[in-house]
């Protein structure tokens, strides 16, 4: 695992691989799940509320099953991309 903080009270080890917001949609789109999860805050009042935890989504939580068959690609990524955006993305 990759070590990405230390202090004297606490270690972050990181071992996610992070995905482009284009490879996220592909993916989504193929009937998978990618894990997001908010960037490190490090303004955050206390150490431990630095890094986030991810969770998993599909594209079912993006938007409603049965819609995306009567929209365009390009509309599609459009909206995956405005909902992934801000989110650190991971396989």
């Amino acid at each position: 695992m990759n070590k990405i903080y230390e202090s004297d009270t606490m270690i972050v080890h990181d071992d996610r691989e992070f995905i482009t917001p284009e490879e996220a949609f592909d993916i989504l789109q193929n009937g998978k799940s990618i894990r997001i999860c908010d960037p490190p805050d490090f303004l955050a009042e206390n150490e431990c509320d630095i890094y986030s935890h991810d969770y998993q989504i599909w594209i079912t939580d993006i938007g409603v099953p049965g819609t995306w068959e009567k929209l365009s690609i390009d509309k599609c990524k459009e909206i995956v991309f405005e909902y992934l955006r801000g989110y650190e993305l991971s396989r």
